[in-house]
């Protein structure tokens, strides 16, 4: 027992508390990965490789992942979809990982405190712009330009990006998984009624990354039992 002003408090309390405050530093101080996808631009689109003649100019969605947390997040691996509906309203839209609507792009790498992917400017050279290649509801590339590409700008269709990222850092390893719907609407004008689509990808997106673990802190053993000691009283 501890006494402070003349109340006893139990060491296992402020053992109890000092754990808790560790908690709350380790969770201000760790990682914390942000996926950052930007809406498409005209005029900007993922262009074809010219060590590839099959290869095609496409249609893409920029992003960038950040680590807007205190700690460098290492070996962070991210794998992401950008899918769009040409029919908002009916189109099927499923997060999974099946062959026909599979989620084809992956990066690893490790970002510290405070900086992104790509990096941010620096001595006025603009730093790459990095894009995820839109596919149709069954795997298809979208090229640039198309009908379908030009539907999106026109307002008459969606796009869902979605993903997950693990990452590490000293404190445990985490995961996040992400969903954001990119949709024009003229100037005045209402997104109307959520779509069930809408809907699927806000329950599938995570607000904040979740631990898979972390350091196992052991509850406290049980104090010692004492048995009273008896002294007898001496004649007198």
């Amino acid at each position: 027992m501890m006494s402070t002003k003349g109340v006893l408090i139990p060491i296992s309390t402020i053992a109890v508390s000092a754990i808790q405050q560790v908690a709350a530093q380790i969770e201000a101080e760790r990682a914390r990965l942000w996926f950052d996808a930007r809406p498409p631009e005209q005029g900007k689109f993922l262009v074809k490789d010219p060590n590839d003649p099959v290869s095609i100019a496409r249609f893409g969605v920029p992003y960038v992942v950040k680590n807007i947390g205190k700690t460098t997040a290492v070996k962070y691996d991210v794998h992401f979809a950008a899918i769009l509906l040409q029919h908002r309203s009916t189109d099927k839209f499923v997060i999974r990982y099946s062959p026909e609507q599979r989620i084809k792009q992956r990066m690893y790498g490790s970002i510290a405190a405070g900086e992104q992917f790509p990096q941010k400017e620096e001595g006025g050279l603009r730093p790459l712009t990095y894009f995820i290649p839109v596919q149709d509801i069954n795997g298809n590339p979208i090229p640039y330009p198309s009908e379908a590409a030009q539907s999106y700008y026109d307002t008459q269709s969606e796009i869902m990006v979605f993903g997950e990222m693990t990452y590490r850092d000293y404190w445990g390893r985490y995961k996040l998984s992400f969903c954001a719907p990119f949709l024009l609407v003229n100037v005045g004008s209402t997104t109307g009624k959520t779509t069930q689509q809408e809907i699927t990808c806000a329950k599938y997106n995570q607000a904040e990354s979740e631990y898979l673990n972390r350091p196992e802190i052991k509850p406290l053993p049980k104090p010692p039992t004492v048995s009273p000691i008896e002294c007898p009283v001496p004649p007198e």
